[in-house]
């Protein structure tokens, strides 16, 4: 395996490098500390793997997956400080298929690894995720969703915006949001980011409906 891990504390990217290396064996680890020289490494070599801290000194992390994530095949993981649902939303939304609290790196990083490279969402345990949104009941009540709730949901979790899905539908962004409630309210899924966390993970069933 390759890897690319983009931090700019020294200490957390030598420790961080330790970790990967007594996980997994045979991986090949590049350093570095600047967003805008990750960018040009990861669009120009060929990371199985890319980690990266949500804040740097140039650019963002966020800002990084952004422009890089639809070029490339490589699996990133966001590390941050920050235990935000808006932050994580964001980060989702743009892409990363994990997302790790830096306080939680060293237990962490092993499940999440695992779980990306499975082509799932992984979520620092943190948030609790699956104790919020139930997901088996969840699951079992999709077919109470109407032919326009099912679009919408299959939509959220190809990460389309709102403001997207109402363009694409040609309907307003209040009945997007409208929807979206109603959806919620059917699947018994509960907190701000339930429904993106839900659609993400059960990616291949909801766009089979």
């Amino acid at each position: 395996m390759k890897a690319l891990i983009v931090d700019d504390h020294p200490i957390f990217l030598n420790g961080l490098a330790n970790v990967l290396n007594s996980l997994i064996e045979d991986i090949e680890i590049e350093e570095e500390i600047n967003g805008k020289s990750a960018i040009k490494k990861i669009l120009n070599k060929n990371y199985d793997l890319v980690i990266l801290d949500f804040r740097l000194k140039d650019i963002t992390g966020l800002q990084i997956l952004k422009e890089v994530k639809h070029n490339v095949t490589s699996k990133f993981i966001m590390v941050t400080m920050y235990n935000d649902n808006e932050i994580l939303s964001e980060v989702l939304k743009a892409g990363a298929d994990g997302y790790v609290l830096k306080e939680n790196t060293v237990t962490e990083m092993q499940k999440a690894i695992e779980t990306v490279f499975n082509d799932k969402i992984y979520v620092d345990s943190f948030f609790d995720r699956l104790d919020n949104y139930e997901e088996n009941y969840s699951l079992k009540n999709i077919n109470l969703l109407t032919k326009q709730e099912k679009n919408i949901l299959k939509l959220i979790s190809n990460k389309y915006s709102s403001k997207e899905i109402a363009e694409k539908l040609s309907i307003s962004f209040k009945t997007v949001d409208n929807h979206r409630s109603n959806i919620s309210h059917k699947l018994k899924l509960k907190g701000k980011n339930s429904l993106l966390l839900f659609s993400i993970e059960n990616l291949i069933l909801i766009n089979s409906l």
